[in-house]
């Protein structure tokens, strides 16, 4: 297969959208006959570039005009490397491929499809304006394929958009184990003073939709039986001065650390750290989580996850075998879940050992390239 992999979002960028494609192309680029990546031109894109063992082309335009730059250009660029098929980290660059397919220059167009960029419309306030960009959204999706959404949740959407079932292949997310994975952290609970705690861990972007003020809530029940509990808060974003706020409100500075942002070489550390992972993301009507990579890299490291039971998420965890799913907002329900495990060691240490061998053996990078690649093959 000569392949394409065109997306919006790649390093040095970071987020999920940029991990799922780094990841993917260093695996799918020693599999394909011929492999290029396409990718909106950054400042710092040398830095990376000049790292990957695959040409990277690069498009001078912001990620979400990537699409329309590509529209005069993409023939060139698939004749120059006899380019056949293309993978699309998302539908917004699908027109161009569609219309190279008709004039015969590919064979196959095919596209991922993580959630939000299924639900969200910039255009929402205008009715005209949504009414064009759901047209568009629809002609493009529809003209691909192959679909490879990255959860069961995920897959429905696709489905609501009118997308046959027998075109749909569902493709997990990963994590990559040689970055995260089981290490001693004595010295580092130590330096922190927290040698004597029980620690509960979140590290995600700070905004409502998270859900880290439901977590905080329910603390002060957890604290009743758990009064050793410590929980570290990672990341930042619009919505960490109100969490602070409701730390400082609920009398639990003591109880919590806000660490700002972690580096991405000390993450492996923090997830060591802690005894549970935790996030439980709401459900929104123009954003969700599409599958949640983190709890596969606390899987990694050998520690049981808490997570909610929306969007693609039940994906991403074995409800009592790698973790707990609860309802979004039910505090009482995230209250007891984490004393479920945090008081009971032995369960603990169960559920993060089936995630770590979860990972290991299926839940990675490298299983997801070769299960992508094999269903290429078959389109």
């Amino acid at each position: 297969m000569k392949l394409a992999f065109i997306t919006q979002d790649f390093p040095p960028e970071t987020g999920g959208i940029q991990t799922y494609s780094y990841e993917l192309a260093q695996h799918l680029s020693t599999l394909c006959e011929t492999f290029i990546l396409i990718a909106p031109a950054k400042k710092n894109q040398a830095e990376i570039d000049t790292t990957l063992p695959y040409p990277v082309v690069r498009i001078p335009c912001s990620n979400t005009l990537l699409g329309f730059y590509l529209k005069n250009r993409l023939p060139r660029i698939l004749k120059e490397y006899q380019i056949d098929h293309t993978f699309h980290a998302q539908w917004q660059t699908l027109k161009p491929a569609i219309k190279a397919k008709k004039k015969g220059i590919l064979q196959k167009v095919m596209v991922a499809a993580h959630a939000r960029e299924l639900i969200f419309n910039p255009y929402d306030s205008i009715p005209i304006l949504k009414g064009i960009y759901l047209k568009h959204q629809s002609t493009s999706l529809l003209g691909a394929d192959q679909y490879f959404p990255v959860s069961r949740y995920t897959a429905n959407l696709l489905t609501a958009q009118k997308v046959k079932e027998e075109k749909i292949k569902i493709i997990n997310n990963g994590t990559d184990p040689t970055l995260f994975f089981p290490t001693n952290i004595d010295a580092l609970k130590k330096e922190l003073k927290l040698k004597d705690k029980k620690i509960l861990f979140t590290v995600c972007r700070h905004v409502e939709r998270k859900g880290i003020q439901d977590i905080i809530t329910a603390l002060p029940e957890v604290i009743k039986t758990i009064p050793n509990i410590h929980y570290i808060i990672g990341g930042k974003g619009p919505f960490s001065e109100i969490l602070q706020q409701q730390v400082k409100e609920l009398n639990l500075n003591d109880y919590i650390t806000f660490t700002g942002r972690i580096a991405d070489i000390a993450l492996n550390q923090y997830y060591n750290l802690c005894d549970v992972f935790i996030m439980t993301p709401l459900n929104s009507k123009t954003d969700i989580e599409g599958f949640g990579i983190v709890y596969l890299e606390a899987n990694a490291c050998g520690k049981p996850v808490i997570g909610s039971s929306t969007g693609g998420i039940p994906d991403a965890i074995r409800h009592e075998e790698t973790g707990l799913l609860v309802e979004a907002s039910q505090h009482q329900e995230i209250s007891k879940s984490i004393i479920k495990l945090l008081a009971n060691d032995p369960l603990t240490k169960q559920l993060g050992d089936q995630g770590h061998l979860w990972v290991k053996e299926e839940m990675n990078w490298k299983s997801a390239a070769q299960k992508l690649y094999q269903a290429m093959l078959s389109v």
